[in-house]
């Protein structure tokens, strides 16, 4: 396969509702309630309730001389840099995915069959199922095996799960932490100690902007950087109106990291006024509501932002219930680039919508875990944007009418 061959895509049946990454998806007759950030998150109280018993059980955060004496593949020496505050430079970003694309390319298979334990935090809606068949594919080409652990987004349920998968000998570890801090606890005071190669997927965890020092390798689009760059490119375009931004679960980290985007956009673009910063769980129907609410409040709105597609199609739903046009009266900016969101931006309802990438995230997890297992690890973030999903795809995050032809959706 050549280097920058875009990869053939599992074919997701389409669904009445897109769920948010980690829902349960299915037919109904109306919007059904997203699950997937109250699952994974289901409150703050929840979250904190999580790392207090990760911490509690696990003993602290993985300081002590034995967590930090564990030799293993994933640790080995490396020319790469450490990533910074604010993450891993430009440069050895592109060097990273360089050396990823270069391994795929080779596609060289794994001697034995190494076992490896897929950690996950979802596997059952559109969004996870297209990263288990991304997974699968890893899997086939390198010749490793698998066993998935599903958490259903619940940080008490995979502490127990990553428990259990470290007594059962695996290989190695691919990590989607259900929440941030209590996926660093279980990385470092359990994963790590086993001497074996851990990458980690979905989330960046330890507080860190996208790598965290010591794993084989991060893979993940949605980090604190990648929303402050997508809210910016709104803002930019939204100067001099009003503004509207819906949210998912207030207190979640995918919440934490789409608050902190609108409030450094605020401050670098004075004239969008912010008349509207509401949350509504991933539900289209309460997206509706808020919509509405804002509308009625301020019907001069030029802009609304939203930080889940389908969540989105009730924001649209609300806009056209307030006698609004969307895309003319209204411009509205979502998350996802799903298959509805490509349909609604080519049809102009649309103005942008911005990518994530599901099956890519696993899939190259698994080419980072087999060249860990081959002992030339990544050691760094392997950042989604620069692969030829994109790069030879739309040639950017940012979907628009322009390019929205170039990009096949995978859920």
């Amino acid at each position: 396969m050549s280097r920058h061959t875009v990869r053939k895509e599992p074919a997701i049946p389409r669904h009445t509702t897109t769920d948010a990454p980690g829902t349960t998806g299915g037919e109904a007759p109306v919007p059904s309630r997203p699950r997937r950030r109250r699952s994974r998150l289901t409150t703050l109280a929840a979250v904190a309730a999580a790392g207090v018993l990760s911490v509690a059980l696990l003993a602290g955060c993985g300081d002590d001389e034995e967590s930090s004496a564990a030799a293993d593949t994933s640790t080995a020496t490396s020319t790469t840099a450490a990533p910074g505050p604010e993450g891993t430079p430009p440069e050895q970003k592109q060097a990273n995915v360089d050396k990823v694309l270069a391994f795929d390319e080779a596609g060289t298979p794994l001697e034995g069959k190494p076992r490896i334990a897929y950690l996950a935090e979802c596997t059952q809606n559109p969004y996870c199922q297209a990263r288990l068949q991304g997974m699968e594919d890893a899997a086939a080409k390198y010749g490793f095996e698998f066993k998935t652990f599903d958490a259903n987004f619940n940080p008490n349920e995979q502490l127990k799960q990553v428990q259990d998968a470290t007594t059962q000998g695996f290989d190695g570890y691919i990590f989607a932490p259900a929440a941030n801090a209590p996926g660093c606890t279980m990385y470092n005071n359990l994963l790590k100690p086993t001497g074996k190669p851990v990458v980690v997927i979905d989330l960046p965890m330890c507080g860190d902007e996208d790598h965290t020092e010591g794993v084989s390798a991060t893979v993940t689009m949605q980090r604190p950087g990648f929303f402050k760059e997508i809210v910016d490119s709104a803002f930019k375009q939204c100067q001099g109106k009003k503004l509207a931004a819906v949210g998912g679960f207030p207190g979640s980290d995918l919440y934490n990291f789409w608050k902190a985007g609108i409030d450094a956009a605020s401050a670098k673009y004075p004239t969008v006024e912010v008349v509207s910063e509401q949350t509504a769980d991933y539900d289209p129907r309460k997206a509706l509501r808020v919509a509405q609410d804002a509308l009625r409040a301020n019907p001069d709105i030029g802009c609304y932002i939203s930080a889940w597609d389908d969540m989105t199609r009730g924001t649209l739903e609300g806009i056209q219930k307030s006698d609004k046009t969307p895309g003319t009266d209204v411009e509205i900016y979502t998350l996802g680039a799903t298959k509805d969101a490509l349909d609604k931006i080519e049809k102009g309802l649309y103005k942008e919508t911005w990518v994530t990438l599901p099956y890519e995230e696993s899939y190259y997890g698994g080419v980072a875990m087999a060249m860990a297992i081959t002992g030339d690890p990544v050691n760094g973030y392997i950042d989604e944007r620069l692969l030829p999903k994109v790069t030879e795809g739309p040639g950017s995050i940012y979907v628009t009418a322009e390019n929205a032809d170039k990009l096949e959706p995978n859920y």
